[in-house]
């Protein structure tokens, strides 16, 4: 988070996530505000095929449009699965969103680092879907 142990005791935060687990994409990033929490799980269904049949399987798309200003997108995904990429951080920034955390992969960092959207997550893949 960057902020001393010291600040972090008079505040009274005992649990934090090390950035050895969650890892920033911009290391100067710091945010602080309300959780909009998602479950991402393994698609039941190929992406081409949701595609075709009109299906969203983008929870995280849902839930920037439910987030308001200062909000903070906290997402359980799929590890080595990129859980958001530029589409989703654009849409989040439009929203007012800080960042996100993300427990699972994403991709595209360089936008989000470009458009001031800070994400940390456990990897970083292109890979969109699990092969089945």
């Amino acid at each position: 988070t960057g902020m001393s142990s010291d600040a972090m005791d008079e505040l009274g935060i005992t649990g934090v996530v090390p950035a050895a687990l969650l890892h920033p994409t911009d290391p100067k990033a710091r945010i602080v505000g309300r959780a909009l929490t998602v479950r991402n799980v393994a698609a039941p269904m190929a992406v081409a095929e949701a595609v075709q049949a009109g299906v969203s399987m983008l929870a995280e798309i849902e839930a920037h449009n439910l987030a308001e200003p200062g909000d903070i997108l906290v997402l359980q995904g799929v590890d080595q699965v990129s859980n958001m990429g530029s589409i989703s951080a654009s849409i989040g920034r439009r929203q007012g969103e800080l960042g996100a955390i993300v427990e699972g992969a994403v991709r595209d960092v360089d936008h989000s680092r470009e458009i001031g959207y800070a994400i940390w997550s456990r990897s970083v893949s292109p890979i969109t879907q699990v092969a089945r």
